[in-house]
């Protein structure tokens, strides 16, 4: 029996019609009471849903190697092969918490409200043709897919924590190297400019020197020729004392 023919037994959507006039059923014979019919069953009070979860184990922590790892840049797994890394698996029966969210959303639920549907679906699985499926199995597919994408996700953090590490010692190494060849090169600088500075010094007095004895050549040779040929200095040529006046 499907969904949709549960439903229209349970009188919560209407039966599509029949292509003949069904023969009338025999009248019941005495015996045990019928079953209460499918739109009796209500889904667990939320006290019983806290039970269920605390029965379920806990699952082991999914071990950081079984889960897909991208490399630097690629695109990240699917969550289905997430689920396979961390050895998800559907129960035998099938019916896995997605699946069920897949026929809450069906066009046979659409018309009912929430708690309608819920209890529809809650009575489908309990009296499922190919054996009574179980609440405590779907919400334990639920957990443990959970804990699947809760251990990809701390795989993915710790390795984002290990790479800022590493990227942290390597920049501050690169930034060290920096800071000795900024020193370096300063040091070059400051020696760059001392020998500058000494070839300035150097120069002044040597101009000094040449000076006083370019005076002294002006003096010797001034008594006997009108325009001195001795320059005091390296632009103007010097003029006997007294000429311009």
């Amino acid at each position: 029996m499907g969904l949709k023919d549960f439903l229209a037994k349970a009188r919560l959507i209407e039966p599509e019609p029949a292509a003949a006039p069904a023969r009338p059923s025999p009248a019941p014979s005495k015996g045990p009471a019928p079953a209460p019919s499918p739109q009796q069953k209500r889904p667990p009070s939320p006290e019983a849903i806290k039970t269920i979860l605390a029965s379920i184990p806990k699952a082991e922590p999914v071990p950081e190697t079984s889960l897909p790892e991208p490399s630097p840049g690629a695109d990240l797994p699917d969550i289905d092969a997430i689920y396979a890394a961390a050895g998800v698996v559907a129960p035998r029966h099938g019916f896995t918490a997605l699946k069920v969210l897949e026929m809450l959303g069906s066009k046979q639920l659409a018309g009912l409200d929430g708690h309608a549907r819920a209890s529809a679906l809650a009575a489908f699985l309990e009296a499922h043709p190919g054996g009574r499926v179980s609440l405590e199995d779907i919400l334990q597919d639920a957990v443990r897919r959970d804990q699947a994408l809760d251990a990809f996700d701390e795989a993915l953090r710790a390795r984002l924590r290990a790479r800022a590490e590493q990227v942290e010692r390597q920049n501050a190494q690169l930034q060290a190297e920096i800071d000795a060849v900024a020193r370096r090169n300063r040091q070059l600088m400051d020696d760059n400019l001392g020998t500058l500075e000494g070839d300035r010094r150097q120069i002044d007095a040597w101009q000094s020197r040449k000076r006083s004895e370019e005076q002294r050549l002006f003096d010797a040779v001034a008594p006997f020729v009108e325009e001195n040929p001795v320059t005091l200095g390296s632009v103007e040529t010097a003029r006997s004392p007294g000429e311009g006046r």
